[in-house]
């Protein structure tokens, strides 16, 4: 069976707006954009968090379409770490995936444990033993995700080079522990940056016969 039709598993709208002004675009837009071009589905990956997902879901089935639950999270290998965390999409495969991404996300925000650090962030383990359930699909997000903020350059010293390559390794794991249930996200934005994380995504992906998703990151319905 062949398909005609792409449907983005890495979308923002208004919702995505925190500490600062960046997205416009509202759930409606996404809908009006799907039914004009005959996509199935429509997907919402907020920044940080589920903001308003019953109301897009309501809005989204309403129009005829299917409702793709989603985040894009903040994730963490340890909750001391005093980083902000690597992008990382979460998509529910079903319900169950939906209450485990709530929980993900209403515990990120847990300012006494210190999973909130300027952001919500959910810890790697967490999000390991929530896949290995088998309800949510991760990717591996866009520049700021896990992959590309640990790939090694050749001029970074011995310590550096050490944690970054024991931080790709854990995720590159989870990959290959959960081949159907986590991607490697592929991204065409033109710049060298980008090109050098799709290359080397494309090479993990072979070597390792893991799953590739082309994704589009997207913060706006147009230019």
């Amino acid at each position: 069976m062949s398909y005609n039709y792409w449907v983005s598993c890495h979308a923002h709208t208004m919702y995505s707006n925190g500490s600062y002004f960046e997205v416009v675009t509202k759930p409606e837009d996404y809908i009006d954009y799907a039914k004009r071009y005959n996509l199935p589905a429509v997907c919402f990956t907020e920044h940080g968090g589920v903001q308003g997902w019953i109301k897009k879901k309501d809005l989204v089935e309403s129009a005829g379409l299917k409702y793709i639950h989603g985040i894009e999270a903040y994730s963490v290998m340890d909750l001391a770490d005093k980083n902000r965390g690597y992008h990382t999409i979460l998509l529910a495969k079903n319900y169950n995936g939906v209450k485990e991404i709530n929980q993900l996300s209403s515990d990120s925000y847990n300012r006494k444990d210190g999973h909130f650090y300027y952001r919500p962030r959910i810890l790697f383990s967490d999000l390991k033993e929530a896949v290995a359930h088998g309800n949510i699909i991760v990717t591996t997000a866009c520049l700021a995700g896990p992959i590309s903020q640990n790939l090694v350059d050749p001029d970074m010293d011995e310590e550096e080079s050490k944690r970054r390559t024991e931080i790709l390794n854990c995720w590159l794991d989870l990959a290959k522990e959960n081949r159907d249930n986590v991607y490697l996200e592929v991204q065409p934005h033109d710049n060298v940056e980008q090109a050098r994380l799709n290359n080397a995504l494309q090479n993990y992906a072979s070597a390792y016969d893991l799953k590739l998703i082309a994704a589009n990151d997207i913060h706006a319905i147009n230019q």
